[in-house]
């Protein structure tokens, strides 16, 4: 799915890649491996997911699990699950 507004589209089914969509309504169910671009406001509340590059690391690390994170805002990303590397991140909140 390129260019869509994801209010309705990840309700049902299971997508593997969306850019450059809206994710409101993106990660509530399903489960994504790659979201570039994207808001994360109410995104890594459900689900697993393995990569997230240039997001808004507002909800970003509050439940599951991130092996690799790049160019992310470190405000609530290290409160929570299990970092392997962190590159390039703000050390507000890293090292609690």
């Amino acid at each position: 799915m390129k260019g869509t507004t994801a209010f309705n589209s990840a309700r049902f089914g299971e997508m593997c890649k969306m850019k450059g969509t809206t994710a409101l309504d993106s990660a509530r169910c399903g489960e994504m491996s790659k979201m570039k671009g994207t808001n994360a406001l109410d995104f890594a509340r459900r689900g697993e997911m393995s990569t997230m590059k240039g997001t808004t690391a507002f909800d970003f690390a509050r439940r599951g699990e991130m092996n690799t994170m790049k160019g992310t805002n470190a405000s609530d990303s290290a409160r929570c699950s299990e970092m392997n590397t962190m590159k390039g991140t703000n050390a507000l909140d890293f090292a609690r």
